[in-house]
């Protein structure tokens, strides 16, 4: 008897831990997709000469359209809250296969 009930409590805590595992790997990779990497800059160690003149004209860059960046918060969004729902999922089904483990025969 004693053995079946630490059976039963090693296999909750094999879930849990699976849950956990889960989740963490879940926020990881969200969170990598979602945050650009920095850019590197490469400083000069030593100056040697200041700068006298500065060319004041730029070249106009790419001009990014509203509607893509608005796409791109909404995949993102979208993402996220996937995420979020497999997250609850998961904890549904854990939970209900805990609880029918838990009850005696039917009858």
């Amino acid at each position: 008897m004693a053995s079946d009930v630490h059976r039963e409590r090693q296999g909750t805590l094999t879930y849990v831990r699976v849950l956990i595992v889960g989740v963490f790997a879940l926020l990881i990779g969200v969170l990598a997709l979602g945050v650009p990497a920095p850019a590197a800059t490469a400083e000069p160690a030593a100056v040697v000469a200041p700068v006298l003149a500065q060319d004041s004209t730029t070249e106009p860059g790419p001009e990014l359209d509203p509607q893509t960046e608005a796409d791109a918060r909404k995949t993102k969004n979208k993402l996220i809250v996937g995420g979020v729902a497999l997250v609850l999922l998961i904890i549904v089904i854990w939970g209900r296969r805990t609880r029918n483990k838990r009850k005696p025969g039917k009858k």
